[in-house]
């Protein structure tokens, strides 16, 4: 696993979030050095564009203040961004539970979600792709799991999925590769070769 970047969104108040992010359906805002929507009863996304980004990826983020305004509401993580196909897995997490879905082409579907386990302030949520399959995380412990197989590339970002209550806001974002390279490489240097007749 490689962390490939950062952003903790500590600057000035902005209706965008930075020259290094691309916004999906509707921007974000910085606000007090966080993340917040730009339009409280908007879909809003925004993926970070300044490193390429491996197909397995993992998107972080720490939530403030969440509200419980229900499952398909809040704050998250978003894995395979495409801002131009308007095209992402997302992770929404709130006092109310989690929702993980796909937006295909500005069409959202959901994949699943559940009022347990729920979340506040400074809980770190996460979402990883590897291969087809998809993984949540609460504070580094797995919550929920599953296979989908849609959405094959795209980049690391940030989200929010209306309708919330007003209040809520992002940090201290990160993403990375999933597959550690140097160790798989090296587990495979360390494997018995075969060799054929000589």
């Amino acid at each position: 696993m490689t962390l490939l970047a950062t952003d903790d969104f500590n600057r000035a108040n902005n209706a965008d979030v930075g020259a290094n992010w691309d916004t999906i359906n509707t921007a974000m805002n910085i606000s007090s050095n966080k993340v917040i929507y730009s339009s409280i009863t908007a879909d809003c996304g925004e993926v970070y564009n300044a490193v390429t980004w491996p197909d397995d990826q993992y998107s972080q983020v720490v939530l403030k203040t969440p509200q419980a305004s229900g499952t398909n509401h809040g704050f998250g993580a978003i894995c395979r961004g495409d801002a131009a196909a308007n095209t992402c897995y997302r992770l929404i997490a709130s006092g109310s539970g989690w929702e993980v879905d796909r937006v295909v082409s500005g069409v959202g579907t959901l994949i699943t979600n559940s009022a347990t386990p729920t979340f506040a302030d400074g809980d770190v949520v996460r979402l990883e792709l590897l291969g087809t399959r998809w993984t949540v995380k609460k504070n580094g412990a797995i919550f929920a799991s599953g296979i989908d197989t849609n959405i094959a590339t795209g980049k690391a970002g940030i989200c929010y999925s209306s309708t919330d209550a007003a209040g809520g806001f992002l940090d201290d974002w990160e993403g990375g590769n999933l597959v550690d390279l140097g160790a798989r490489t090296a587990n495979f240097l360390a494997q018995p070769q075969l060799r054929g007749p000589m």
